[in-house]
């Protein structure tokens, strides 16, 4: 008790549901446990205490947890929920009443994860060929799920089957409950245990039982590196087989793995087709039939594929599931934002490409590389374009708009974006339109506070003489050699009868282009843009005579505040500042055609001369592609109405810098991103 005294008044939550754990309950009888969390068991009550899971868990709601569970287990565990933790501000203890935080929190890796890094394919191969039969696991070696936890496919049963007008409330428990129930038992006999437990019909239970399997087949993926192995046992002429603990039998798994390239195996040995797990039972079968030779198993479970074979007089090789991978990885951070099936198929999705190679952190340190634009793209934008689609979403719903406007360059890919995957669902259409701060900022220069703005906008004299040279047309332009502005402002004043006039040139042309695009400047419309302080957006409402409402991913500091109507998923104001990384979204995001300069007499935009290389081009155009992927396989399995909190694209931005670019992702620390505005290049990668 004593050990425990400064966690007196303290919210506590038990890890646990064993004997450590109920003595632990019974000890702290006094204190204030709120529940128990347990990997295995997600519902019911032990010593009257509620087992409870990490999705019951909201910030406050606990203050610590303790393990229940031998000092030898804490290391595992810590790992295991550390994650959630941290997101929830919960400090994790160990029986012994050590705070465990203090030796373990967020530790890169022990010596046993950096020999990880020392495992290749070859290596696995050149093992093989000293064994007669070669035997793998299924999930998480040969195939991976496109969502973190296996229970995550739950989530998605549930909200499928609602569609279908079936109710279960807390499907995700009940259904775990009635796995355990069945005792190793397949997945009819788990239905049959939860239409008990839930009280559904039999055709609801088969309803539910065949959405499951078809969650199953959307998600999975093969592990493309781990089946180049086995096939490779399988030239080399060695026995193959599959062991799997799995609920599913061979007769649903085996047509799912052939579409995913996985044949040539001798069978598919399946834990609930023989009423026993791998550990207790499953490898002395294979062992039986195999007969009297020299076995190798190869899994990612520490337990079940690389401790229980050896039990049974097999050796074993441990490969690391994707989920493993990221842990020990460079971009471990990303966890804590693994709160619900949202960000845990957006994260699953990512890991199904990143890290699908168990040995792709091999000699690396645990810096993840990215070798090609796709993966740069889908890791770092992907899930900045998603919340940026989810949220406009929902600013389209709050008011009745005419169109969307797409400014140029930046939504070039959210105007497609939005054709593709929200046109049919909103009754309003997208315009990808033509514009940038110094179009806008031409045709505006209609009065002396616009033209005495732009004193606002170059700071320095220089780069104002750059900007009334292109818009006059003067091969010469003065400006005044002193350090007070009033002396720049005072020129501007004097020239500004020629500003106006080539003003006015500018916003009839720019007329014409707005009515070729079937624009009207009395309706309302909603101005997207990416990072932006408003400069285009003040001088577009000067041409409409209604005020455009903004829509912004980051909403910069700005002079134009009060003015004008923005939303917007980030706010620098607010301390998001995504400064470090804007320019390489706008270079992914941006359209292949170069910045425009003006729109000539017949209302066709001009533009500047491309400063990209061909190759520049053609990774903006894979990025894409990339994206789009990305936010297809989102909306095919969960659908995009589901939100992802803004705060996961945040954190993986906040990684920019902790992987390693290499082969065609090598030449990012050379790429250089060109303001429209100013004509200034800043590098991409800074």
């Amino acid at each position: 008790m004593e050990k425990f005294e400064e966690l007196r008044g303290k919210k506590i939550l038990i890890y646990g549901v064993g004997k450590v754990a109920a003595r632990l309950i019974e000890t702290l009888s006094e204190f204030n446990i709120v529940g128990i969390i347990d990997r295995v068991h997600f519902e019911g009550t032990l010593l009257n205490i509620p087992i409870l899971t990490w999705d019951d868990i909201h910030k406050g709601m606990a203050d610590v947890i303790i393990l229940g569970a031998l000092k030898k287990n804490y290391k595992t565990i810590y790992d295991r929920i550390q994650f959630q933790c941290i997101a929830l501000g919960i400090t994790i203890y160990g029986e012994n009443g050590q705070n465990l935080g203090k030796e373990y929190q967020m530790k890169y890796m022990d010596n046993l994860q950096m020999n990880y890094f020392e495992k290749n394919e070859e290596q696995l191969k050149r093992l093989i060929d000293g064994y007669d039969a070669i035997s793998f696991d299924l999930f998480d070696t040969l195939i991976m799920r496109k969502v973190l936890e296996p229970v995550d496919l739950f989530d998605l049963v549930q909200e499928r089957i609602k569609q279908k007008g079936i109710e279960i409330s807390e499907f995700k428990k009940k259904r775990r409950t009635a796995e355990i129930q069945s005792h190793n038992g397949d997945i009819k006999r788990i239905y049959d245990n939860l239409r008990i437990h839930t009280g559904i019909s039999k055709n609801d239970s088969e309803i539910v039982m065949q959405e499951e399997i078809t969650c199953e087949k959307e998600c999975l993926i093969p592990r493309k590196a781990m089946i180049e192995i086995m096939n490779y046992a399988i030239e080399r002429g060695k026995k193959v087989n599959i062991i799997s603990d799995m609920y599913l039998p061979a007769s649903v798994l085996e047509p799912i793995i052939k579409d995913l390239g996985i044949c040539g195996y001798q069978k598919l040995y399946v834990s609930c087709e023989y009423g026993v797990v791998k550990g207790n039972g499953l490898f002395q079968i294979y062992r039986q039939d195999i007969g009297d030779v020299t076995c190798l198993h190869i899994g990612d479970n520490p337990d079940s594929d690389v401790a229980a074979p050896r039990r049974y007089g097999m050796d074993s090789y441990e490969v690391k599931s994707a989920l493993e991978l990221l842990k020990i990885s460079s971009l471990r951070k990303i966890l804590i934002c693994s709160n619900g099936i949202n960000h845990n198929l957006a994260l699953g999705i990512l890991l199904s490409e990143l890290l699908n190679n168990p040995f792709a952190l091999y000699h690396t340190c645990g810096f993840v590389p990215i070798t090609n634009q796709s993966l740069m793209a889908k890791l770092f934008a992907g899930p900045v374009a998603l919340v940026y689609m989810q949220n406009l979403a929902r600013a389209i719903q709050s008011e009745k708009y005419e169109a969307v406007l797409f400014s140029a360059r930046d939504g070039y890919l959210f105007a497609q974006l939005y054709e593709t995957w929200y046109r049919k669902d909103h009754d309003i259409p997208a315009i990808y339109f033509l514009t940038s701060r110094k179009l806008c900022l031409t045709a505006t220069l209609d009065s002396e506070v616009e033209i005495l703005d732009l004193c606002r906008w170059f700071p320095q004299a220089q780069k104002i003489k750059r900007f009334l040279k292109e818009i006059v047309g003067e091969k010469e332009i003065l400006i005044y050699d002193m350090e007070h502005i009033e002396d720049v402002q005072k020129y501007l004043l004097s020239i500004s009868t020629k500003l106006k006039e080539h003003s006015a040139v500018m916003k009839k042309n720019y007329d014409m282009y707005a009515r070729k695009l079937h624009l009207d400047w009395t309706k309302k419309y909603l101005f997207c843009d990416l990072n932006s302080s408003g400069t285009a957006h003040h001088a577009l409402n000067q041409i409409f005579s209604t005020d455009l409402d903004g829509f912004y991913l980051c909403r910069k500091e700005s002079n134009w505040d009060r003015e004008l109507n923005v939303v917007s998923v980030y706010d620098e104001r607010k301390g998001q500042d995504f400064s470090d990384v804007v320019d390489l979204l706008e270079t992914i995001f941006t359209s292949p055609n170069p910045s425009v300069s003006g729109i000539d007499g017949e209302g066709n935009p001009v533009y500047t001369e491309e400063k990209r290389t061909k190759k520049e081009l053609k990774m903006v155009e894979e990025a894409q592609k990339a994206i789009a992927d990305y936010i297809g396989q989102y909306a095919e399995i969960r659908g995009l109405e589901h939100m992802v909190d803004s705060e996961l694209p945040e954190v993986i931005l906040g990684l920019f810098n902790s992987v390693k670019y290499e082969d065609e992702t090598a030449f990012l620390a050379d790429l250089k991103h060109v303001d429209d505005l100013s004509q200034t290049c800043s590098s991409v990668l800074k």
